[in-house]
């Protein structure tokens, strides 16, 4: 008998007949012309996708991607009445200290595989044994193998990080520290505000700077703004969101370790998709950062821009990292804009917005400018129609495919073109295959409509927080700070929104470095 505060083994296991049928419909699927000489600017290419499909139905070996998973140390355990998955990767080192690594979306915890071995043994990687981390990786409630309930408002970040402080609780960590990215950046601060006595550090890439503009200062047209002064966009009014069919099983393995076998059908981890109903919430993308207006206009742009520097407040310049992308910390600089301080975004018509550097004044362009409803109108359609969306990445393997590998694409490092030349492309494919596998498409996109992340900032926790900021980031300084207890911001000119995949020997050693002072 077991009861919801038991931690057992588990291992993943999907049966044969799943993957044979995954091969079938990729070999069935209907594909769509597409207008020549466009590439990805309409989204994914047709002629990009169609090779990819093949590799992943003939190439691709599952097989050999789940027996390296289940070569970590997987468990579940139940919290708050659903499954709830993770790694607990336990260092070599006695006085490691504890760290939750939160992932984001359209990631797993997949996206933290390279970084497992350097952070809990550096002494095996070539570090420093002082730096060692005992690692906690859950997959989010409704991603892969977590179920998500069924309650408008279960499947927001806020709720996320009430299970992981719960599971922190459960392994026994008192005293930890927290890393994330995308959903993992909202998930990681509103741990530090939720248990501030337990968190002692937060470490973020890319964290997502949501302006908190007022009605007054912003001048444009519609959009009330919302509590804390933030404009937040949202669906229209509408009913309540309905469940999904389908349902994860459970069956036991050798040695009492549970497996995931899946159901024949593809439903969603939970059995319940959830939506957005009447919440008017989805301020911020994951991944980007959604217009506070939800304003239209305009093509698509680069993946966030670049530049050689970035010029800080009073004379100090803000640099990409050094040789061989190492960061420069730039924590002691000013983050404000130039000296006159008189520069506004957004001119006399939108009412403009000083005291931001030009750099800064670019990113918002590309935030709330021509670029932003194609930049952010994958966040619209997940936040305000999301039940719609997953009927047809439940049932497309090749649509699931092309819509999470065009987010790959545009928010690796934009001086990358194609997505497996960012990161593995076998990587890639295992993370794909986690979602169509355990049919969690649905759930995980549920955070885009619930909770209050998406309609204004995150929530200042007061706990020590760094940030490291990579080539696409729509990150700003002045906005972060005023938002957080920002003690430590570098800069990278390698990596990218996934920094974990991307460049984990940077992401490595900046947690490593940020931590260091606060064991």
């Amino acid at each position: 008998m077991t009861t919801e505060q038991d931690i057992r083994p588990f291992r993943i296991e999907i049966p044969q007949a799943r993957i044979d049928r995954l091969h079938a419909r990729l070999a069935d699927t209907l594909w769509p012309d597409e207008l020549p000489g466009v590439g990805w600017d309409k989204g994914m290419p047709v002629s990009y996708l169609k090779p990819l499909a093949e590799y992943w139905r003939t190439g691709y070996d599952w097989r050999a991607a789940e027996a390296r998973l289940n070569e970590l140390p997987q468990f579940v355990t139940e919290i708050d009445g659903e499954q709830v998955h993770f790694l607990h990767v336990r260092s070599p080192e006695p006085d490691a200290l504890p760290l939750v690594l939160s992932h984001g979306w359209p990631a797993t915890f997949v996206e933290f595989l390279d970084v497992l071995g350097p952070l809990s043994d550096p002494r095996a990687h070539g570090g420093d044994p002082a730096d060692a981390f005992h690692l906690v990786v859950p997959s989010l409630p409704g991603f892969a193998f977590s179920g998500v309930g069924s309650k408008v408002g279960e499947g927001s970040t806020e709720h996320y990080a009430q299970v992981v402080a719960k599971l922190m609780a459960r392994l026994g960590y008192d005293r930890y520290g927290a890393q994330g990215g995308d959903a993992g950046y909202f998930v990681s601060t509103e741990l530090g505000r939720i248990a501030t006595d337990h968190v002692v550090g937060i470490h973020v890439n890319g964290p997502i700077t949501i302006p908190s503009w007022d009605a007054e200062s912003w001048g444009g047209e519609g959009g009330e703004s919302s509590e804390g002064g933030a404009q937040s966009w949202g669906p229209a009014e509408g009913g309540e969101s309905a469940a999904a069919g389908g349902a994860q099983s459970t069956s036991g393995a050798e040695g009492g370790a549970e497996s995931w076998s899946g159901t024949e059908g593809v439903g969603s981890a939970s059995g319940a998709s959830g939506g957005v109903g009447t919440q008017s919430r989805g301020a911020a993308a994951v991944g980007d950062q959604l217009p506070a207006d939800g304003t239209r206009a305009g093509s698509a742009g680069d993946a966030g821009g670049r530049g050689s520097a970035q010029s800080g407040g009073e004379g100090g310049d803000q640099s990409w990292g050094g040789d061989g992308g190492a960061g420069r910390d730039v924590s002691a600089e000013s983050s404000g804009a130039a000296e006159s301080g008189d520069q506004s975004w957004g001119g006399a018509e939108s009412g403009g917005q000083s005291g931001y550097s030009p750099e800064d004044q670019a990113k918002l362009e590309k935030l709330t400018g021509e670029e932003s409803f194609t930049r952010f109108g994958y966040a619209m359609v997940q936040a305000g129609r999301p039940q719609t969306l997953a009927i047809g990445m439940h049932d497309s393997p090749a649509g699931m495919l092309a819509w999470i590998v065009d987010m790959f694409q545009r928010w690796t490092n934009p001086a990358i073109e194609l997505p497996e030349d960012a990161v593995d492309r076998d990587a890639l494919l295992t993370n794909v295959s986690l979602y169509w596998f355990t049919g969690t498409f649905a759930s995980s996109i549920r955070l885009y409509g619930e909770g209050e992340a998406w309609g204004g900032a995150a929530k200042n926790s007061g706990v020590p927080t760094a940030a490291a900021i990579f080539p696409g980031d729509l990150s700003i300084r002045k906005i972060a700070e005023e938002q957080h207890n920002i003690v430590r911001w570098t800069e990278f000119d390698r990596g990218g929104h996934f920094a974990a995949m991307e460049a984990p020997d940077l992401l490595t050693e900046d947690v490593r470095a940020f931590f260091r002072t606060l064991r």
